[in-house]
């Protein structure tokens, strides 16, 4: 094996140095990264993290445990383990330091009540919750209390559209609560533990790739599955995944040039013929960027009683890759 890369690392539990060391070794195209790790006996411990020809694979598994540790205090003895896992400076650091500090200081209580307010807001537009506030910005705004809308603007994420829609609502529910800190937020670089904010940004390090993780290995099983002739609903059945998440991945992927023609025939086979003929014509008038016209076009502004409506605008979603596949190809829909 071919030593490739190394770096040691070291964690502080009470008055004792634990010693941590990563490798990265090569033979012939294949690689390995190995962990080794010394507990408080001092015994060293050895974790294989990977073992594979895959080089992209290999430093998504190798980013993933690395912010792991990273997250666990483990801090390298020399600089230059990746510039993935270099600390924020500047406004981006004061910046993730509030978000840090909130996250580690909500309000329960009133968090509790601005999750209760978004699920009734999200009920009557009929829209996700995520996009009315994430549960990040509600956390945030339970540690910090605004009270003003020009202190609502310094909460992370909190943009003017939000401000328009949701900035009264919102500060109607913080008025009814005392906090102990002030604004502006200056201050927080100040209070919060510098060894605990860095703990805390390598978690979020370690989410991001563990997402970016599942999100690689189930695209992986997507396409195993579109290849071997799979519906939605078995993609779905399978993957465990609802039926608008799968057409959400068709989507993507479709975007990103893979090929899933076999997947579009097999869902428009399924289509009832009316369906598909109407909503083709609907797209050709009304244009493909809003489904809800399109279903309007095809059986007017009283839906028929029992129609699937998950199923349907399924199907058109899938009806709108192929129509917009045969306008790229320049043959009439």
């Amino acid at each position: 094996m071919n030593l490739v890369f190394v770096n040691s690392m070291e964690k502080m539990s009470g008055d004792q140095t634990l010693s941590g060391q990563i490798s990265i070794c090569e033979q012939h195209g294949r690689w390995q990264v190995i962990w080794h790790e010394q507990d408080l006996s001092g015994k060293t411990l050895q974790e294989d993290w990977y073992e594979g020809t895959g080089w992209e694979e290999m430093m998504r598994i190798f980013r993933l445990r690395i912010s792991e540790k990273l997250g666990q205090g483990f801090l390298p003895v020399l600089e230059g383990i990746t510039e993935n896992f270099d600390m924020p400076k500047g406004r981006e650091e004061a910046q993730q330091m509030i978000i840090c500090y909130g996250e580690l200081n909500r309000n329960e209580k009133l968090y509790e009540e601005l999750r209760e307010w978004r699920k009734g807001v999200a009920f009557r537009e009929n829209r996700a919750a995520y996009i009315i506030a994430t549960n990040r910005i509600l956390g945030l705004i339970s540690a910090y209390v605004p009270k003003t809308r020009e202190e609502l603007k310094q909460i992370p994420g909190f943009g003017a559209h939000r401000m328009e829609r949701y900035g009264d609502a919102i500060l109607a529910i913080t008025a009814r609560y005392e906090r102990t800190t002030e604004f502006p937020l200056s201050w927080v670089s100040e209070k919060l533990d510098r060894k605990q904010f860095t703990m805390w940004y390598y978690r979020q390090k370690y989410i991001r790739f563990q997402k970016e993780l599942d999100e690689h290995d189930l695209r992986k099983e997507m396409l195993k599955r579109i290849e071997q002739g799979a519906t939605l609903a078995v993609i779905g059945e399978q993957l465990q995944l609802s039926l608008r998440e799968v057409v959400q991945w068709v989507e993507m992927l479709d975007e990103e040039g893979y090929d899933l023609s076999g997947l579009v025939d097999r869902e428009l086979a399924l289509m009832p013929d009316k369906l598909r003929e109407s909503a083709l014509e609907a797209f050709s008038r009304l244009g493909d960027q809003y489904l809800k016209p399109i279903l309007q076009a095809v059986y007017g502004e009283a839906l028929p009683e029992g129609l699937d409506l998950n199923q349907t605008y399924a199907w058109l979603r899938i009806l709108r890759i192929h129509y917009r596949r045969l306008l790229d190809a320049g043959v009439p829909a």
